[in-house]
């Protein structure tokens, strides 16, 4: 079982020029940014790899859910870096 994530925190994985702006739609928390990032870590730490996407990260229980994001916008996310950005559909 994975350990609690992080209350607080920023997350260096999100591109912040990626996150939504003002008008544009919902802007992600630094809360969830870094609950995110705290998720993919572990599962890296335990599986010693990225997942191959964010929701292998949920179903193993190292993410509880992903945050919602606004009609018209995707989590687009790299395995290979675990960079995550937030993209219009």
């Amino acid at each position: 079982e994975p350990p609690p994530p992080p209350q607080f925190g920023l997350a260096e994985k999100m591109d912040p020029q990626q996150v939504p702006l003002e008008g544009q739609g919902r802007k992600l928390t630094p809360q969830e940014m870094s609950l995110l990032s705290y998720g993919l870590d572990q599962f890296k730490e335990r599986y010693k790899r990225y997942p191959s996407d964010l929701n292998e990260a949920v179903k193993s229980g190292f993410i509880r859910k992903l945050p919602q994001l606004p009609a018209g916008e995707k989590f687009q996310y790299d395995s290979k870096s675990s960079q995550i950005k937030v993209v219009k559909e």
